[in-house]
């Protein structure tokens, strides 16, 4: 559990988004699996307990231990969750601006033309690409 803990605290600059988003993904699927493992463990262990098993103190600690080590990763879990998405909506806010600043671009070059046509076609060429940019 520690290197799973420690892996999901390293910072991947080399791995596209994609699949830093992809292995957290697995990751927490294996989470839900080793929960449901982890469910099943108590139940044994609290019988082994109340059955007053030679090592039911033993057992008991282990089991502690493995509760609040499974704990400890689901927070860190749910804290990555919401820094990955937190840099998903990053990501799409400068893709967005970045496409609305060239649009804004296009729209200035346009708007300051001093192009008014030589004669009606050329007037209505440039009226066209006005019009065209728009949209």
């Amino acid at each position: 559990m520690r290197n799973v803990y420690t892996a999901m605290h390293a910072k991947s600059y080399s791995r596209s988004f994609n699949s830093i988003v992809i292995s957290f993904q697995t990751l927490e699927l294996e989470m839900d699996t080793y929960s449901g493992l982890l469910s099943e463990m108590l139940s044994v262990a609290q019988t082994m307990v109340n059955s007053q098993h030679p090592d039911s103190k033993t057992i008991s600690n282990k089991q502690e231990t493995l509760q609040a080590q499974m704990k400890k990763l689901q927070k860190a879990a749910n804290e990555r969750r919401l820094k990955l998405i937190e840099s998903m909506q990053k990501h799409e806010y400068f893709a967005e601006s970045t496409d609305f600043e060239k649009w804004i671009d296009d729209a200035v070059v346009v708007a300051m033309s001093e192009d008014y046509g030589h004669d009606y076609e050329h007037l209505l060429v440039s009226c066209f690409k006005l019009t065209s940019k728009n949209v």
